[in-house]
């Protein structure tokens, strides 16, 4: 098993096919470059929360 494996589980990351799920609420979309968490959508240009009228 390889380590970075083990601690994902440890610290409860869940894998999918293209990224990552953290237990805080987290998810990291590696295709697409973007981590979305409660509404704020994060890219690796620019860093902004989205407004509840987008949503």
């Amino acid at each position: 098993m390889n380590e970075r494996t083990a601690k994902d589980w440890d610290y409860g990351v869940r894998k999918s096919r293209n990224g990552r799920a953290y237990p805080d609420g987290r998810r990291v979309n590696y295709t697409t470059g973007t981590a979305t968490m409660s509404g704020v959508i994060m890219t690796a240009h620019q860093v902004r929360p989205v407004s509840l009228k987008a949503l």
